[in-house]
């Protein structure tokens, strides 16, 4: 397995501070140890509409150069654009299928191979049966774009702040109904998600089983894995489900952080022997 982090806690989702370049980031998460970085797809980062050809050209070399791969992008939901799948509003529904087009672009160019996909969030009132279809329609429809480009989808459950896709089951659920296959299409699952339902990460791994495509590791309260559980029987875990691909950390967004890279150190430390013990 090889250990990216997610730039979030770096600025733009949900905080704004600490406020730092992706070309500051790059340079700090190699500097760091880490194989990989998850780009967050917003502003300042790599919001797709503010990244020119030269700049798209100029961050993959940087990365390259600090012997860094992109191990996967990750849009989110909310904000002001909104970009919302489900939404009731076809305008928000369109937008949201054209801004993930331009993000699997913008992986592409980067050199990613890998996208998040959040199913949506459902409106009060609104029933779960149209929520979904609307989940599956774009599904499909990003499927498509990401198949002529090389790149595979990823289905995260995001339990702890949204109401559509809850675990590994409705991943793959959603996965079968948009009838995309095992190379354009994968779950995701987030230790963060998994113990906010009190779920047992194990089972999780297993329901996933071979259409797990990424991992996000963080630890309660999106603190680094260390902080309040011991991650050996994580890693374990993935082991056991011939898991050998991208572990993520995704922490510390959740608040202002003044000394993010702390956090990503401790992360780090916590997870590399882990990794490494039968690398």
């Amino acid at each position: 397995m090889k250990l990216s982090i997610n730039t979030w806690m770096y600025c733009s989702f949900p905080g704004w501070l600490p406020l730092r370049s992706l070309d500051d980031v790059i340079d700090i998460v190699a500097e760091l140890g880490f194989d990989g970085i998850e780009v967050g797809a917003a502003a300042p980062h790599a919001f797709p509409d503010y990244l020119d050809a030269a700049r798209r050209t100029a961050l993959r070399e940087q990365a390259a150069e600090r012997g860094l791969e992109f191990s996967a992008m990750c849009p989110t939901l909310g904000g002001g654009p909104g970009y919302n799948p489900v939404s009731r509003d076809e305008a928000e529904r369109r937008a949201t299928h054209e801004m993930m087009g331009k993000t699997l672009q913008l992986a592409a160019d980067l050199g990613c191979p890998k996208v998040i996909v959040l199913g949506g969030v459902r409106a009060l009132g609104q029933p779960y049966a149209e929520a979904w279809s609307y989940s599956v329609a774009y599904l499909e429809a990003m499927s498509k774009v990401a198949s002529d480009l090389g790149i595979q989808l990823l289905v995260e459950p995001t339990a702890a702040d949204s109401n559509l896709i809850e675990h590994a089951g409705d991943a793959l659920r959603l996965l079968d109904d948009a009838g995309v296959g095992p190379e354009t299409g994968a779950t995701m699952l987030d230790t963060f998600h998994i113990y906010h339902r009190h779920d047992e990460v194990r089972e999780s791994f297993a329901l996933a089983g071979d259409r797990l495509g990424y991992v996000h590791l963080a630890d309660l309260d999106r603190d680094p894995p260390g902080t309040h559980h011991d991650f050996t029987d994580v890693i374990g875990a993935l082991r056991d489900v011939g898991y050998d691909g991208w572990v993520s950390l995704e922490i510390g967004f959740n608040r202002r952080e003044s000394q993010p890279d702390s956090l990503a150190r401790a992360g780090h430390d916590h997870l590399r022997p882990l990794l490494d013990a039968r690398a």
